[in-house]
């Protein structure tokens, strides 16, 4: 599926589930800032920073002990 953007640029790749850039274009940005404030967002957050997604995190407290929390015990197994 190709998506317009209406700019002129052309057509964007994109699937049924997800459009926007790919990770390899992402990873090339040199700071990625992202900001998360919900615990029901602790699964995708986890799974951006496995995929070296993101290199400035903004979180608040909460939810950074409960990451915290799952790092450890992931590093004790």
């Amino acid at each position: 599926m190709n998506r317009d953007e209406g700019d002129g640029a052309g057509a964007v790749q994109s699937n049924e589930r997800s459009s926007g850039p790919g990770f390899d274009v992402i990873r090339r940005i040199p700071r990625r800032l992202c900001a998360v404030s919900s615990p029901s967002k602790l699964a995708a957050l986890r799974g951006a920073l496995a995929a070296g997604l993101i290199t400035e995190l903004v979180v608040e407290e909460t939810l950074a002990r409960r990451l915290l929390e799952l790092s450890s015990a992931a590093s004790a197994e």
